[in-house]
């Protein structure tokens, strides 16, 4: 993302029964490595009752 707030998106997405896509989580990271990744799959993962 450019602009005054730069940054990458990370997107989690689901496809339901009639391979519809929808966004189950987003967030805005400072950089793209493995520690954003792995904090973002944990937050999700929290969220859907998994972790």
């Amino acid at each position: 993302m450019s602009g005054p707030f730069p940054g990458q998106l990370l997107t989690a997405v689901g496809i339901d029964a009639n391979n519809e896509i929808y966004p189950v989580a987003y967030a805005v990271v400072d950089e793209l490595n493995k520690a954003t990744w792995c904090w973002f799959l944990k937050l999700v993962g929290e969220d859907l009752g998994k972790a």
